[in-house]
Order: structure tokens, then C-alpha cells, then sequence
């Protein structure tokens, strides 16, 4: 079922943008607005990267259907695909299923080849509230968290210095992807979209009630691969990192 993603209004003001949509797969991709490039043609290839990428991973379930559904970390061969490689050494970071940052290495993937592809200055690419991010000057970029009261309310600058990296989220409340916790949204930033997409799994896992948000923020401050964290549960909210909140 088609679940609108009406929060892509609040983004990439700066750009042109279109939404691609295959199958369960919808993806939103922003990129400079003085490009001569036509949305059709870019359009035309995001569907043959996304194709291409989803070819890959079904031939890969038929051999290995367990990486397709397990909820913890799994090896893969090390002639597996580079993907999905990337997957597996970062579900051992994070703790969760490799599967768990399939949205963000879409984004990153697509947006990475659409840049190279059409020579883009900048680039966002947001699957499912996994963004990955490629841009010049600061970009302030809002956090949907469904009905909490500082949802679209707090906006995290993203500097040209951060960039490119990957900002993602999780809800325990909306959403089509699966969760144990309860939060509202967590939203994660790390340089490799697919860590911080499944980051922001794990840690909404362990968001069962709003006194779990500092112990999140505490273990979240301790891994050297996050620059950004936020935890909205309830009325509460707590942050971390190094990204800032503008006005």
C-alpha cells in the first residue's frame, strides 16, 4: 500500500526534484536546479540502477535466504556482491540484520551513480526517510516524527563540511519499516548511509519508554561513527553529535 510522503515538501528547496516509484520502492531525488539534464532522462536512470540493484539481491535470496530475514548480523562469502558485503560488515557494528540499511544503501547507491552519471554539483536522494545527502552550502533539513510536538519543528543544519553523508531514520509508530521500540523517530547521521540507517534500527529498538532516550544518547555518543543522533518517544526529546539545530 502507498503511504504518501507528504514531509518531502520541507526539503530541497534549492532544487529540481522528482519521485521515482517502482514496486514498494519510492524514492524522492532533489539535484541542482540550473541542470539542463531532463527529470524524464534521470528518471529513466534511477529506474535501471534500482532495477539492476533489486536483480541483484533477489538472486542473492534465492542462494542466501536468510540474509533476506534474519534480525542479526550474517557473514556473507567474501565474493559476495560489494553491497551487499557493506550490509553484513555493518550489521556487526550495529547489532541488527544486514537488511536493516537496505533503504539507505538504495539512496546512497542511486545517489552516488546519478551524480557521476549527469556531473550534478549536488545531489539528495531520501528513500522512506533515508537520505543520503551530497551538497555544497548548508542545507537545514527537518525531522518528521508523526504526532510528536517538536515533529517538522527541529531543523538540523547540514554542513557543506559534513557532506556527502547519510541521515535516517526509524519509528516505532509509522512506517512500513519494522521495529521493536516505541519511539516516535530516531534519526541518525554517519557518513556511510547504510550504518546510519541501521543505527537508527538499533536504537529505536531499545526505545521502550522516554527514560530509554538517555541511555541511547549515552551509548550513541560513544560510537565514533555517528555524528548525529535524535530521539523523540513520547513529549521528550533528547540530541547528540556534532550537527547543529538551526532556527
Amino acid at each position: 500500500m502507498y503511504e504518501p510522503r507528504w514531509y518531502r515538501q520541507n526539503m530541497g528547496e534549492r532544487f529540481k526534484s522528482f519521485t521515482y516509484r517502482f514496486m514498494e520502492t519510492d524514492i524522492w531525488i532533489a539535484f541542482d536546479i540550473s541542470s539542463k539534464v531532463k527529470i524524464a532522462e534521470i528518471n529513466n536512470f534511477a529506474d535501471r540502477k534500482c532495477r539492476d540493484l533489486r536483480k541483484l539481491f533477489e538472486n542473492y535470496f534465492l542462494i542466501t535466504p536468510e540474509f533476506e530475514h534474519t534480525l542479526k548480523p550474517l557473514n556473507v562469502p567474501s565474493d559476495a556482491p560489494k553491497i551487499l558485503k557493506e550490509l553484513s560488515e555493518c550489521s556487526f557494528k550495529t547489532g541488527v540484520g544486514p537488511m536493516a540499511g537496505i533503504a539507505g544503501a538504495f539512496s546512497e547507491e542511486i545517489g552516488k551513480a546519478c551524480k557521476k552519471e549527469f556531473e550534478f554539483n549536488e545531489i539528495m536522494v531520501e528513500n522512506g526517510g533515508d537520505d543520503y545527502i551530497d551538497v555544497l552550502s548548508d542545507i537545514h533539513v527537518k525531522l518528521f516524527a508523526g504526532n510528536h510536538p517538536l515533529s517538522n519543528k527541529i531543523k538540523l543544519i547540514i554542513e557543506a563540511g559534513d557532506s556527502p553523508l547519510g541521515l535516517c531514520a526509524s519509528s516505532g509508530k509509522f512506517g512500513h519499516s519494522k521495529s521493536f521500540g516505541s519511539a516516535d523517530l530516531v534519526s541518525v547521521a554517519c557518513k556511510n548511509t547504510i550504518l546510519a540507517d541501521q543505527f537508527a534500527t538499533a536504537f529505536a529498538n531499545k526505545i521502550r519508554k522516554s527514560d530509554d532516550i538517555e541511555v541511547v544518547l549515552k551509548e550513541a555518543s560513544t560510537i565514533p561513527e555517528i555524528i548525529h543522533i535524535a530521539v523523540f518517544m513520547d513529549d521528550k526529546f533528547g540530541i547528540g553529535g556534532k550537527l547543529k539545530v538551526g532556527e
